[in-house]
């Protein structure tokens, strides 16, 4: 288009320049000398070459604003708009490139926005844990994050374009998109998908309206399995404690009620159903504590106060404190935690774990037996293990053990005092160090419990 405009603008320029002297040559014709004929087509024709040249000159320096223009143009329309176009002087065309620079840096800035968009949105899509699906209106997939990949065990590069119904027929999901498209509102299924067992998923496909006409369907795929289970565990729990809370207040209950029918006057007998309430109440307050612990623990808020000290002294501590629930037992206790072992942790969680272990050695092991502890540092762990010489623990029980409420035998452990709590409160309270717990046991053959905590090592910090 510029060299046609420049073309034109040359003819243009050579007819008015022209014109005139071919006119004046042809009037002279016949009315000059010939030698003046003659010097005049040599004037005419000199002056001709130099409005030429004349010519040619203004025509590029005034045409050459255009080309710049021009060719800033092109480039912007091809997507280059670093570009600036470069006019010198003043002027509309100065102007009209200004305005052009302007619209190509405006233009810039709004697409490096728009693409900082498209990425946050890509990273928010990529990086969800709930699957995403997009269709368009006929129900062909767009596109799938990998979180929907994930859940589905179907591979979105695989399922881009196409149908629903064919990738995903009898789960759920084309029915929920064929409905959202067909009546334009949000609909939700549940469904334990088909492709992927382990996995119970819930749909909700929305319609992406355009015009008031759904032009897409949205699906949001989310596991709930994990939240059932949680709920399940919450019931559980709920059962556990109402469970527990009822005995002993039945138990407190009916001695009351006792000493009240008459009881009271009986000085004989009288003093058995008080400490039966004593006994029971007691057993309360344990469960009560226990479940105050458990919760500290499991709290979000909860934090270590953490300091350096010899492991032996808390052993030892620990022990001492034992001693007067099991002084009438013949259990001997061998403390075999080397001196000045050190170790970093929460000093007052550290001394619950113990208790509540050798707690139990304690009780579960008959009279002429024997409980130890003991410590070592193990490839940048300190490995802690309590053992006993108690009836073990069957193999079936030995993955529940650190479950809430869970005993290995019910009536036994109530009737030495158990809330069933306590090794649950060992695992949250070593997991809180960043450590782990487990059992070793054979029926008959004792149980040897351990846990780890991160080691120290001289004067280094164990974190």
């Amino acid at each position: 288009m510029f060299k046609t405009f420049k073309f034109r603008l040359v003819a243009f320029y050579l007819a008015l320049v022209l014109f005139p002297l071919g006119l004046a040559a042809w009037l002279a014709a016949g009315h000059l000398p010939a030698a003046a004929m003659e010097n005049l087509r040599t004037s005419l024709a000199a002056a001709a070459g130099v409005s030429l040249l004349l010519g040619l000159w203004l025509i590029q320096v005034l045409s050459a604003p255009f080309g710049e223009i021009v060719e800033a143009s092109k480039r912007f329309a091809a997507g280059d708009l670093g570009h600036r176009a470069r006019v010198a002087g003043y002027g509309e065309l100065k102007k009209l490139a200004q305005t052009l620079n302007s619209m190509a840096e405006d233009l810039s800035r709004r697409m490096g926005e728009l693409a900082a968009r498209k990425g946050e949105l890509e990273a928010v899509f990529d990086n969800m844990s709930e699957g995403l699906i997009l269709t368009d209106a006929g129900g062909r997939i767009k596109t799938m994050n990998a979180a929907a990949g994930r859940l589905t065990g179907v591979e979105p590069e695989k399922a881009e374009g196409g149908r629903i119904s064919d990738i995903f027929g009898g789960t759920g999901f084309d029915s929920a998109v064929t409905e959202a498209l067909a009546s334009g509102r949000p609909v939700s299924r549940e469904t334990a998908a088909a492709f992927r067992q382990r996995f119970e998923l819930a749909v909700s496909a929305a319609p992406v309206l355009r015009d008031g006409s759904p032009a897409a369907c949205v699906l949001v795929v989310h596991d709930v399995g994990e939240l059932k289970k949680a709920e399940l565990i919450r019931r559980e729990f709920v059962a556990n404690v109402s469970h527990e809370l009822k005995t002993p207040l039945t138990a407190i209950k009916g001695n009351i009620e006792t000493l009240i029918g008459g009881a009271v006057d009986d000085r004989e007998h009288r003093g058995e159903f008080m400490a039966a309430v004593l006994r029971q109440a007691s057993r309360l307050e344990g469960l009560v504590d226990d479940l105050l612990r458990l919760s500290s623990l499991e709290s979000a808020s909860v934090r270590l106060e953490l300091s350096e000290f010899p492991l032996r002294a808390l052993t030892e501590e620990v022990h001492r404190s034992l001693l007067p629930a099991f002084k009438n037992r013949k259990v001997l206790f061998s403390d075999e935690v080397p001196e000045e072992f050190p170790v970093r942790a929460d000093r007052r969680k550290l001394e619950q774990v113990l208790f509540n272990l050798l707690d139990n050695a304690f009780k579960y092991t008959p009279d002429g037996g024997g409980v130890s502890v003991s410590a070592a540092a193990e490839d940048g762990l300190v490995r802690v293990k309590i053992s006993d010489t108690g009836p073990g623990i069957p193999a079936e029980s030995l993955p529940r053990i650190f479950e809430r409420f869970y005993r290995v035998d019910q009536g036994r452990s109530r009737d030495l005092g158990g809330t069933g709590l306590g090794l649950s409160i060992v695992r949250h309270a070593v997991e809180l160090h960043g450590g782990s717990v487990g059992v070793e046991s054979e029926e008959g053959r004792g149980s040897r419990f351990w846990f780890t905590l991160p080691a120290c090592a001289g004067e280094e910090s164990c974190l």
